[in-house]
């Protein structure tokens, strides 16, 4: 397998735990994800490479079960386009151009603790008027973009720098995936503001 390795998990609630300082439960579920372990493999597989910066205009996106539980979700974030790299999609992109982008996470409130956080591999929901690169997919079914496999396609920038944040670094500790520090090196590496 050139460059990338598929890892397959059947979704299931793995993980939760509260952050108490602002009553948030996190509940992480895994899921088959495909493993980039180059750039060059992200740039591959993406339909739209851009940086863009988190608008706060969101929506959830919840789909149940009969049973009332939840099936599948995603946060819909209106991403505005700084700078474009590659764009195979069918619509022309300008910057300043606002595209929908579909986080595998939500917040929604919950009764008992107050909010609570679902998401898919740990992935964290974009801080809104930061500025990350982002490699996305368009999802043909669903006709919606999203980032690469879920946390690899997300890449915090610095605005000082025009450069990754490494300060955002503890942002993926959590993840203990190795292969992401070499692909957020080659990425601060390749993609800037300038």
């Amino acid at each position: 397998m050139l460059g990338k390795i598929v890892m397959a998990f059947t979704t299931s609630l793995v993980a939760g735990y509260v952050y108490l300082d602002n009553q948030v439960e996190v509940r992480n579920s895994h899921a088959s994800v495909t493993v980039y372990e180059s750039v060059k493999d992200l740039e591959k597989d993406a339909d739209l490479i851009i940086i863009g910066e988190a608008t706060n205009k969101t929506e959830n996106y919840i789909r149940y079960h009969e049973n009332g539980e939840i099936d599948d979700y995603s946060t819909k974030r209106m991403v505005k386009v700084q700078k474009i790299f590659k764009n195979n999609l069918d619509e022309k992109l300008a910057v300043g151009d606002e595209v929908e982008v579909w986080e595998p996470s939500i917040i929604i409130k919950d009764g008992v603790i107050g909010k609570q956080q679902r998401t898919i591999e740990g992935y964290r929901l974009m801080q809104n008027e930061k500025k990350y690169v982002l490699f996305l997919k368009k999802n043909t079914y669903f006709n919606n973009l999203a980032p690469l496999g879920v946390i690899q396609g997300k890449f915090p920038l610095d605005e000082a720098s025009k450069s990754l944040n490494y300060a955002y670094k503890d942002e993926f500790k959590h993840y203990n995936f190795p292969q992401f520090d070499k692909l957020n090196e080659e990425v601060s590496i390749k993609y800037k503001m300038e």
